[in-house]
């Protein structure tokens, strides 16, 4: 019934839109026809012309428009139209299901929610965004858009390819971008992925320029991100309410209500690029995910837990996989409290902490050694030499700072994160042998986010994640002094320098001189280290022997398109 209730929808938008074109007639010899605005041209074989004081279109120019199939059947003299033309040419002795096992399910298929990173994953099936991120050289790459160039920090020239359907038939038009990325550049929570979009002209029905408030380079990589997903201008967020959700991405919606357990989605066989060999995909929500594939109710299971690591390997018919994330677990130091304002203060904790123990005694399994604040999977990383443990070198620095007597200090972190738990106290041991004495405090999620965004306690143990693959985001957010508190910068970092350097980064569009600027801003962070990494995020995946093709987006959108089954 929800399936009926949905074509009926859809038949009903397909009504209105044809019944929105606006038709002039100038006599049988010139009709214009326009339609949301722009002006078709019809093939010269498919003129439009006026009878009896009533215009008339061909029906195979519309459906051409509308990317509807049609086909003329001259043994019975009949007009075929409509997707039952549309021949998959699937055998029907495959496999038809892939079966996903996460702990938890998307709770909204609208891109703008998709800044929650499970509901970005669920967008990524049913959408696509104008481009695309390579996952092994970390560049971007054509999706929707056929062709970008970038003639000035403000501004991003489009051409969108011309053979892309949404999922009821009609055609992606420039029209379409216009509306979802206004929609998404007024949508608050997407202020940093997507606010900086004063607007999009349209020139035609491929062609379209998006400009920016202010300088951006890296908006490119913004546009790669689930939210900037390109849903059609019909588009009404109450479709998601009736279960519907209508892109031009490799799956189709068949249902989703708030709060199951399940999610179904159906392949798009019309879909532009590579068409996914199996008819069906199903998320389903397992609280041990890892549990679903060895008992053969899933062939994927994403975030298995790093003890079940060791003994999962040793599965003759599973597999693990392990790929670097775009997150950090790091200790945090509040510049904004005495004596951090100090750099000398701030330097002598860095020497004193010994990271690479709490690397190998607590995060071995979770994470990847790093040093940066940047993820190495970012085209042009560029590393820095580990942070050295010299407690004598220590003691000078707080002497130097005046501090040689010793004082007391808070570390907190957010309550139910064993693995942050021991950081602090791991860090309050290092402390003590410097004359630091640490007391330790733990926070529910949202009180420690607001606790430390208002800077009240001297050490915390955080995370940040790089959702939009770019340094930009990896470096503004966590140092800029403009984003202090909420936006990121909860070490209250200022540094003129540091400020300056990022700004101009994001003025500059030549990517190779972009690089320079960051890596200059990587060297000043070491002279005042108030963010020190311990550990560069991984993916733990399992997979069924029955499948391969899986390839993890380091951003945690994955998408399923490309997994084929092996038996």
């Amino acid at each position: 019934m929800k399936k009926s209730f949905k074509a009926f929808a859809a038949a009903l938008l397909a009504l209105a839109l044809v019944m929105s074109a606006t038709l002039t007639a100038f006599g049988n010899d010139g009709i214009r026809v326009v339609i949301d605005g722009l002006e078709w041209q019809f093939d010269e074989d498919m003129t439009p012309f006026v009878h009896d004081g009533r215009v008339f279109l061909p029906i195979r120019g519309i459906a051409d428009v509308f990317g509807i199939p049609i086909e003329w059947e001259q043994d019975t003299n009949t007009v075929h139209v409509g997707w039952h033309l549309f021949d998959t040419g699937r055998d029907q002795d495959a496999d038809s299901l892939l079966r996903i096992a996460h702990y938890t399910l998307p709770w909204s298929f609208d891109p703008i929610d998709a800044h929650v990173s499970v509901n970005a994953m669920g967008v990524r099936q049913i959408f696509d965004t104008l481009v695309v991120m390579d996952h092994d050289t970390m560049t971007v790459m054509p999706s929707l858009a056929a062709e970008w160039h970038m003639p000035d920090p403000r501004t991003v020239e489009i051409s969108l390819r011309q053979d892309v359907y949404f999922h009821d038939g009609y055609s992606l038009t420039a029209h379409d971008v216009q509306y979802s990325l206004h929609r998404a550049a007024a949508a608050e929570q997407l202020d940093v992925f997507l606010g900086m979009i004063s607007h999009v002209e349209v020139h035609d029905w491929y062609e379209l320029t998006i400009h920016l408030a202010h300088d951006f380079a890296p908006i490119i990589y913004h546009l790669a991100h689930p939210t900037a997903s390109i849903v059609p201008a019909y588009y009404h967020e109450m479709y998601l309410e009736w279960g519907m959700a209508t892109g031009t991405g490799p799956f189709m919606l068949m249902n989703f209500w708030s709060g199951d357990s399940a999610i179904w989605m159906d392949t798009n066989f019309r879909y532009w690029g590579n068409v996914p060999q199996f008819d069906m995909l199903r998320f389903e929500s397992f609280s041990h995910s890892i549990d679903a594939v060895i008992y053969g109710w899933a062939d994927i299971a994403l975030d298995v837990h790093p003890l079940d690591m060791e003994w999962v390997r040793e599965l003759d018919d599973i597999t693990m996989l392990v790929d670097l994330s775009m997150s950090f677990d790091y200790i945090g130091i509040n510049t904004a409290m005495s004596p951090w304002d100090n750099p000398a203060a701030v330097r002598a904790v860095s020497y004193a902490i010994d990271i690479e123990s709490i690397f190998d005694s607590i995060f071995e399994e979770a994470f990847a050694p790093t040093v940066s604040p940047l993820a190495r999977r970012l085209s042009g990383y560029t590393g820095l030499p580990p942070f050295e443990v010299d407690l004598d070198r220590a003691a000078e620095l707080l002497a130097q700072a005046g501090l040689s007597d010793g004082f007391g200090i808070t570390i907190a972190y957010n309550t139910h994160s064993s693995f942050r738990g021991l950081v602090a106290e791991h860090v309050a041991r290092d402390l003590a042998q410097i004359g630091i004495e640490a007391k330790i405090i733990s926070l529910e999620w949202p009180e420690f986010l607001d606790a430390t965004a208002r800077g009240e306690f001297d050490i915390y143990v955080l995370g940040w994640n790089n959702p939009l693959l770019n340094k930009d985001y990896g470096l503004f957010y966590l140092f800029h002094s403009s984003a202090h508190g909420h936006a990121g910068n909860r070490t209250f970092h200022n540094n003129p320098q540091v400020d300056a350097l990022l700004d101009a980064a994001r003025a500059e569009i030549d990517s190779e001189a972009r690089a320079v600027l960051y890596n200059q801003v990587l060297q000043l962070l070491r002279e005042n280290p108030t963010v020190l990494p311990l550990g560069q995020g991984q993916y733990r995946i399992g997979i069924s022997g029955r499948v391969a093709g899986f390839v993890p987006n380091p951003a945690g959108y994955h998408r399923f398109a490309d997994v084929h089954f092996t038996e």
